[in-house]
């Protein structure tokens, strides 16, 4: 079974993504067995006598592709909120807990499987933001 591992990680102001770290200024990298994200940049150094490069851990989490796509092809990674056809409330955030991908709503005590997503047979869900680019969406939900 082959499935595909990806990572994004949010770098201030916009997404960074690990299948394209060779173009922006960030790499991802395995530091005591958990995955960070770096930014890549010049500083000034004293002692150098000018810019040397340098590179500095980014403050936010890692987040996992899912393996799953939303109705338009979309991928679907940790932190995005989805939208359900058929769920009532209908926007759902996507979780990592106890090693599997969940969707969580807070007025809801209990997380639904992933698996959803794909309810009946049928792709119903639909990306309409993540945490870090749509707050508004999740202070809606709470």
């Amino acid at each position: 079974m082959n499935r595909e591992i990806k990572f994004r990680a949010w770098n201030e102001d916009h997404m960074v993504y690990s299948d394209n770290i060779t173009t922006e200024d960030v790499y991802f990298q395995f530091d005591n067995g958990t995955l960070k994200a770096y930014y890549i940049g010049d500083e000034y150094d004293l002692e150098a006598g000018g810019m040397v490069p340098t590179s500095h851990e980014i403050e936010t989490p890692v987040m996992q592709f899912t393996g799953l796509k939303d109705k338009n092809g979309k991928e679907i990674y940790e932190g995005d909120i989805l939208r359900l056809d058929s769920f009532d409330p209908s926007d759902y955030e996507v979780k990592f807990i106890d090693g599997a991908f969940c969707l969580c709503h807070k007025n809801i005590p209990y997380a639904h499987d992933i698996h959803y997503v794909h309810h009946a047979g049928n792709n119903q869900a639909t990306i309409v933001g993540n945490i870090y680019e749509n707050s508004e969406l999740t202070e809606q939900r709470k």
